[in-house]
């Protein structure tokens, strides 16, 4: 697998989303909650949005999935070995 589709596999892994409308009384834990995304990522696709000023009809995205450990580890490993190769095939030789 080359760089460019392995980081576009990542890219596209990680920034898919969905447009989620605030309603009244929601705050980003609650949705966060009730959509079952972590806090942490809704605030990282949402870093724009102030989470203590949400408002009613505000749009907010929301990640359509996470990649699964068992992916994670894959893509994780593809990296390495290429990495690894690229270093043999570019780096001059150290003695």
């Amino acid at each position: 697998m080359c760089l460019i589709s392995l980081l576009a596999t990542l890219r596209g892994a990680w920034l898919q989303s969905r447009p989620y409308t605030v309603r009244t009384g929601d705050t980003m834990r609650s949705i966060a909650e009730k959509r079952k995304v972590p806090l942490e990522t809704l605030l990282k696709m949402n870093h724009d949005v102030s989470p203590d000023a949400l408002t009613e009809g505000q749009r907010l995205q929301l990640p359509v999935g996470e990649l699964s450990v068992r992916d994670q580890e894959i893509l994780v490993r593809d990296l390495l070995i290429f990495l690894h190769y690229a270093e043999l095939c570019f780096c001059p030789l150290r003695q």
